[in-house]
């Protein structure tokens, strides 16, 4: 019990610690995707803009892209191996969720809003799988080719 009620406090210490520091005056506010430019197979592409707001009314638009992807035929399973049905896998872009954040800088009270986020781009990887009874078919997955991270920064108001 006594270690029960240890924990407890140590937690509620942690929330008042949280609630009484400057933190609670962040610089940064929200963010908003907008509708991204997208191309499809053969020659995937795409691009987000967002525009990142700060609570001093400030704000600015960032634009993450152009992230590349790849497209790759393959067969969904070995049960028409004779006369199978081609499928196209296509492998977008993957954007990460955002990170926004905000930062004090040394010795001042101006605070600092961050926004960024790391975008990969997508390859198709081909290749073939045997099923048996001289049948193969092909296969396509999609893995990460590189990635890029977009970021702002903005100091708020001192």
């Amino acid at each position: 019990m006594k270690r029960s009620i240890s924990l407890v406090t140590l937690i509620a210490i942690c929330f008042v610690s949280f609630d009484a520091s400057p933190m609670l005056s962040p610089c940064y506010d929200k963010f908003y995707d907008y509708v991204p430019s997208t191309t499809g197979c053969p020659a995937i592409s795409k691009t987000q803009l967002t525009q990142v707001y700060f609570k001093d009314g400030h704000s600015t638009y960032i634009s993450q892209g152009p992230a590349s992807g790849g497209c790759g035929t393959y067969v969904d399973g070995c049960i028409n191996c004779s006369n199978p049905t081609y499928l196209t896998r296509q492998c977008w872009p993957r954007f990460l969720s955002p990170c926004p954040g905000n930062y004090q800088e040394p010795g001042s009270n101006c605070w600092v809003g961050t926004w960024g986020r790391e975008v990969y781009n997508q390859t198709a990887n081909t290749g073939s799988y045997y099923c048996g009874s001289g049948c193969s078919i092909p296969t396509a997955t999609c893995a990460d080719a590189g990635s890029t991270w977009y970021s702002v920064e903005h100091t708020c108001t001192c």
